[in-house]
């Protein structure tokens, strides 16, 4: 398992929740935690770990727009993506009144894995109303799944 990292690309410290108590789930964690004073308090915040799953399953929706002909490569389709959902930087040239639409990143560092849900359904909607008419989300989503896992695998994949 790849560890998260944080924007210094430093591994970060993984927690995890017992009940209501959090223990550490990697070495760094263990040793931040001993370092840290007995009956002091202590101020920090906590974000879930990007599932690098859902970022391949972004990857395979783009094969899928790619193979259906929707656009010449899986760069394409994932810019026009982002774009057409709004994950994107605007600039409006104030001489031409052009307009540039930039799509913004979908890195780990870029996002947290709430952030990336709502982008990964919008994506799915976008998807099956612009370009792959005539399927529902849910069955783009599990078309994309088998890319990843194959046919073979067994039993229904829970989400």
């Amino acid at each position: 398992m790849k560890l998260p990292t944080t924007k210094r690309d430093a591994p970060a410290a993984v927690w995890r929740r017992m009940g209501l108590a959090i223990r550490p789930a990697n070495d760094i964690a263990e040793a931040m935690l001993r370092g840290l004073k007995i009956d002091e308090e202590f101020v920090g915040y906590f974000r879930r770990p990007r599932s690098l799953k859902q970022l391949k399953l972004w990857w395979s929706l783009m094969k899928l727009l790619v193979d259906h002909d929707q656009f010449p490569s899986l760069e394409a389709a994932s810019d026009a993506t982002k774009v057409a959902i709004g994950h994107c930087e605007v600039i409006i040239f104030p001489d031409s009144g052009e307009v540039l639409m930039i799509p913004r990143s979908i890195s780990f560092s870029a996002l947290r894995q709430d952030e990336f849900n709502l982008l990964f359904e919008s994506a799915l909607t976008v998807i099956t109303e612009r370009w792959i008419r005539g399927v529902g989300s849910d069955a783009l989503r599990s078309e994309a799944w088998n890319m990843i896992d194959g046919p073979g695998r067994v039993g229904d994949r829970v989400t």
